[in-house]
């Protein structure tokens, strides 16, 4: 069986699980190794906690963990992974069994790390626009760094992807991202700015979003649905943009208030949220989270122990409540979606991931 069937009988599998039995059979997981970063954007503070790094033995441990486990799908995540010391040795361990691998990094250590991202399905990088607006987000000279980043990765064919959180700074700047996309041929992602973006935030804020430190930033609900309109027109023509349709309208158009990250319902009742079931999220420390916005800030129950309790026994007691039923999120949101079989969202996304899953590299180091 070629590796690409391997993958594909692994997530069928899971999905049967849980959809059958009800039961956490995750297809995804996410790993914070680090919370460092090197860059300071204004929207997020992963950048001013104090450094913690996920022990390479705990991460190797893991990795044969979740793949003895039937997972199909890890993303590496941080902060930003490239700043884990031991980086170039925890890739090439992941290469070692048939995960579909993804990433998010930041552009400031593509271009030292990039025979290291060769092992890696696909790279997500954040872009925010136009150089003044992206360095305005991200710090001076990053904008000039990005684009070298681009350079390196289409030189080297690595299959990469970009985000960009639209705010008041860079709401204007559609085009030129859609453009810059079509130059380097990689798919650019749109969100709205989340609230609360933090790890660590007093529930104040939560529970009234006036507390908000990023009002200078959040957009109107009028302006989110001009943004909206504007993808969904672009999406039609053909234009370089990887999120779905679905998607687009429900968070741009349909979200009923721009300072609120998290419905307690189902905005669109076709689509289900399968955090903690068919996808989770494992802190720098090893707490085993539904998503990667649980934190224990959120919860009243202290989360289970991916480290200290192994994989598949932290699952068993994987918490989660129905406190969020559709958030802002849209990597999450297209995940529900797809897991949903909303068909629009698995046409969209079949031809950008599979179609770009090379075979050569499962052979890779083996």
């Amino acid at each position: 069986m070629s590796s690409k069937m391997r993958l594909l009988y692994k997530m069928v599998n899971s999905y049967l699980k849980v959809r059958l039995f009800n039961k956490p059979a995750p297809i995804s997981i996410l790993i914070d190794i680090t919370n460092q970063c090197p860059k300071v954007c204004c929207y997020c503070d992963s950048w001013k906690q104090a450094p913690m790094y996920m022990a390479t033995n705990d991460i190797l441990k893991l990795l044969k963990e979740l793949d003895s486990a039937g997972v199909s799908r890890i993303t590496f995540h941080g902060g930003d992974p490239l700043m884990h010391p031991d980086f170039k040795r925890i890739i090439r361990a992941a290469r070692e069994y048939n995960f579909f691998i993804t990433i998010s990094v930041r552009e400031t250590l593509i271009r030292k790390h990039i025979e290291d991202l060769k092992f890696v399905d696909l790279v997500f990088v954040s872009f925010d626009g136009n150089e003044s607006a992206h360095d305005a987000q991200k710090g001076k000279g990053s904008f000039e760094e990005l684009m070298q980043a681009f350079q390196a990765l289409k030189e080297n064919r690595i299959s990469f992807q970009t985000t960009t959180v639209m705010t008041r700074i860079n709401k204007g700047d559609i085009d030129f991202i859609t453009d810059t996309a079509k130059k380097f041929d990689f798919y650019t992602h749109f969100q709205p700015l989340q609230f609360p973006p933090f790890k660590k935030i007093d529930q104040s804020a939560l529970k009234n979003p006036d507390d908000n430190p990023l009002a200078p930033l959040i957009l109107s609900k009028e302006e989110y649905a001009e943004i909206g309109r504007r993808l969904l027109e672009l999406k039609s023509r053909g234009v370089h943009i990887a999120t779905s349709k679905k998607i687009i309208k429900l968070l741009f158009i349909d979200w009923p208030i721009p300072t609120l990250t998290f419905l307690p319902y189902r905005l669109d009742k076709s689509i289900k949220c399968w955090s903690g079931l068919l996808y989770n999220s494992i802190g720098v420390t090893g707490e085993l989270f539904p998503c990667a916005y649980y934190y224990p800030t959120y919860l009243q129950i202290k989360p289970s122990n991916a480290f200290t309790e192994g994989f598949e026994n932290a699952l068993k007691k994987n918490i989660k409540d129905e406190s969020c039923q559709t958030c802002m999120i849209p990597c999450f949101m297209e995940l529900n979606a797809m897991f949903s079989l909303n068909i629009g969202t698995i046409i969209n996304w079949l031809p950008k991931v599979i179609g770009k899953y090379n075979i050569i590299k499962k052979g890779m180091n083996k």
